[in-house]
């Protein structure tokens, strides 16, 4: 483990990408879950305890706040590299995967 790096801090270098996608949309952790069909305690659990959502609860996620998988597992800021996806850009991918 890095210098300076704690388990706490890995677990909650994680989750900060789903608190933000979800602060930027002005969505409540309630909103959020209904858009993706999980529990506002599921993301409670990503965003607060650390815990790693299953692949299928980052694609249900992502699906709600118009962005990529990658920008949920991505520390960086997606608003800053322009990486939020398009709609189609989205389709397009589903349609090849």
């Amino acid at each position: 483990m890095a210098s300076g790096t704690t388990p706490q801090s890995s677990r909650a270098a994680r989750s900060e990408p789903l608190a933000r996608m979800r602060a930027s949309r002005a969505l409540s952790r309630e909103r959020l879950g209904a858009l993706a069909g999980v529990s506002p305690r599921t993301i409670f659990n990503i965003e607060r305890q650390g815990v790693a959502p299953q692949r299928a609860t980052l694609h249900v996620l992502a699906e709600a706040l118009g962005c990529l998988v990658e920008d949920l597992l991505n520390d960086e800021d997606p608003a800053a590299t322009g990486s939020f996806a398009t709609t189609s850009a989205k389709q397009g991918r589903r349609a090849s995967d």
